[in-house]
């Protein structure tokens, strides 16, 4: 137990014989505090060499820190030139290099924008929803007093001193706990059962081991495992019987895009859907539109007018997901693919896919 009192501690740690083993490096490691007058006890456990990445459903930005007004503000700046160039190209028509600049244009314009005024996430195994800086403060202050009994002085004034600071830090941790939870559950809408469920659930993904190829063969590089999921996972389609001809229906009226319609493709979409590669999410992209609205909508005036998808909304990123129970993960079929698209061209689909939706 341990003392104020004296300078000997004594901190034990326990382990099963089973696993005693498999322990090696006990140490005190006197850089990391614990909150108490006891050292922390550290070591090692060898295990299998399991290597994990960083999950692509984090989001890379962290928008709950971000400045909208420099943002937005930016936007409206560096637009200027571009807004002018699609006013003058809206009634024209375009080839397709010509449209797919102005597709990349836009996302490098909102990219930028979010480079400069948007904090990345630095996730760790630590993170906390409730952390905030103030904790961090009192942390800092608490570790300073506690070394400053260890190692300096140890009265009994100093200890009453790392006493209190240890009483606040602890105390401000119960509360902000206590202030994020009950935030989170006064905005809950019905839907936040996910998002609490989503907070047990690890940032890192498991690597996948070497994958089997179709001739039985261990794929173990990177590109190579692509190639073997990609030929397991999107086998050509057969081949198509031509239909007998059938006479043409009746062609359907087909107005110009219209602002709202713009408008709604992007705020109906979840702010928290996972952004694809150019990392462009919809919370960026719905703070944006409250921006430069007038060049976004007529980006996709022209786009759709002329019936373009660009390329650089087409890309996507696939992220390999395990299936539950398999008893062997070597093979492609354990895995699932799902992709996470550009959401920049989610709103040109989802755009066409509510007047088809009209249309039928």
């Amino acid at each position: 137990m341990a003392n104020r009192q004296y300078t000997s501690v004594l901190d034990l740690a326990f382990t099963t014989g089973q696993l005693a083993a498999e322990i090696i490096d006990w140490q005190i490691n006197e850089n990391k505090y614990s909150g108490s007058d006891h050292e922390v006890i550290q070591f090692s456990i060898t295990t299998e060499d399991i290597e994990l990445v960083e999950s692509p459903f984090n989001a890379p930005f962290n928008i709950q820190k971000a400045n909208w007004a420099e943002f937005n503000q930016q936007l409206v700046q560096e637009s200027q030139s571009m807004l002018t160039e699609l006013r003058q190209l809206e009634t024209q028509d375009l080839n397709q290099e010509q449209m797919e600049t102005i597709a990349c244009s836009l996302r490098d314009l909102i990219t930028k924008a979010a480079e400069q005024n948007i904090p990345r996430r630095k996730p760790c195994s630590r993170s906390k929803v409730w952390w905030n800086p103030n904790l961090t403060l009192l942390r800092k202050e608490m570790a300073k007093q506690s070394r400053i009994y260890k190692r300096h002085d140890q009265s009994q004034q100093q200890w009453t001193k790392f006493a209190s600071c240890r009483a606040e830090y602890f105390y401000a941790i119960k509360t902000a706990k206590r202030n994020s939870w009950t935030k989170f559950l006064s905005e809950a809408n019905g839907k936040e059962v996910f998002q609490a469920y989503k907070y047990t659930k690890p940032r890192l993904m498991e690597k996948i081991p070497p994958i089997q190829t179709a001739d039985g063969k261990l794929c173990h590089t990177f590109n190579d495992k692509c190639q073997t999921f990609v030929k397991a996972m999107y086998p050509k389609p057969p081949e198509i019987n031509q239909n007998p001809d059938r006479p043409n229906a009746p062609e359907a009226q087909w107005s110009s895009l219209t602002n709202n319609e713009v408008k709604q493709a992007i705020f109906t979409s979840s702010p928290k859907k996972a952004a694809g590669p150019d990392e462009i999410g919809f919370a960026i992209i719905q703070e944006a539109y409250k921006a430069i609205a007038e060049v976004m909508n007529l980006t996709y005036k022209i786009l759709i007018r002329n019936g373009f998808h660009p390329q650089c909304w087409r890309e996507g990123t696939g992220v390999i997901l395990k299936k539950a129970g398999k008893p062997d993960y070597s093979l492609p079929k354990a895995y699932r693919i799902i992709t996470l698209l550009n959401c920049l061209g989610k709103v040109a689909e989802k755009i066409m896919a509510t007047r088809l939706a009209y249309l039928s």
